[in-house]
């Protein structure tokens, strides 16, 4: 091995590593914005919509800075939001609350179903086949039941 491609395996070696630490420093990085953010919002209403402007004598500012230090040194993402509400919850008022932002995630299964009683009754069905050029073709139909649904459904 020549004395260059040693000096290039060092230096990608050495690249790699500083990248690696660089990128990996923070993973929740962008959460610990996200929430940093939250935390600045809920304050800003609480202090623009609570009813006694004094805050019931709390330090406002310094709770909202050292709500974001614990969000700094939270490990996870329910530590940030448990800081978050515990900023909210020394006011000690049973109206005021923090609720997390939900995730909005919905799934689709391409179907949908309805308790009805004791069964499920399947509804609407959604299906998306592949044609023979490897293509998706999109054919949606809509099945009514008027019974429960037992069996496979069999598309056209």
């Amino acid at each position: 091995m020549s004395l260059r491609t040693l000096r290039l395996t060092c230096v990608c070696v050495a690249f790699t590593f500083a990248n690696a630490f660089v990128l990996g420093a923070d993973e929740l990085g962008n959460e610990r914005y996200r929430m940093k953010s939250i935390a600045k919002t809920v304050s800003d209403e609480i202090e623009k919509r609570y009813y006694d402007p004094n805050l019931k004598g709390l330090n406002w500012k310094g709770l909202l800075e050292e709500t974001k230090q614990k969000i700094d040194n939270a490990k996870n993402v329910p530590e940030m939001l448990t800081a978050i509400y515990v900023m909210v919850d020394k006011l000690k008022d049973s109206h005021t609350h923090f609720l997390p932002p939900s995730v909005n995630v919905k799934l689709k299964y391409g179907f949908e179903a309805k308790p009805i009683g004791d069964d499920i009754r399947i509804y609407r069905v959604r299906a998306q086949f592949t044609g023979g050029d490897g293509r998706i073709q999109d054919r949606r139909q809509d099945y009514r039941y008027e019974r429960p649904y037992r069996g496979t459904i069999q598309l056209r």
